[in-house]
């Protein structure tokens, strides 16, 4: 099992498919915990960076089923995130199977 909480979401989107692509080669395909935020970049700049759910698709769903467990605001715990203005901070964790396992 691979826990990703603050990797994917560290990489500005330009390099967000580099990245995937190597953890799944560095993997080999291992179930995986993905941890995502949603806000409005416009309000501010990451890291973390937002990750809609179709960039988790995108990435993921050749290979993976993918399920979101949870959706959180979690403004109220981000100092940061409040301070600069942001109306939403919503993380959400997903469950990423292996398709030949499914």
């Amino acid at each position: 099992m691979v826990y990703d909480r603050a990797a994917l979401v560290a990489f500005p989107p330009a390099m967000r498919l580099a990245y995937a692509e190597h953890g799944l080669a560095l993997t080999d395909g291992a179930p995986q915990l993905l941890i995502t935020f949603e806000y409005d970049s416009a309000e501010k700049n990451g890291p973390p960076f937002p990750v809609p759910p179709e960039e988790v698709e995108r990435h993921y769903a050749e290979r993976y089923a993918t399920t979101e467990l949870s959706r959180k605001d979690v403004l109220q715990d981000s100092l940061n995130f409040r301070e600069a203005g942001v109306s939403r901070f919503v993380a959400v964790a997903w469950r990423l199977v292996p398709k030949r396992s499914a």
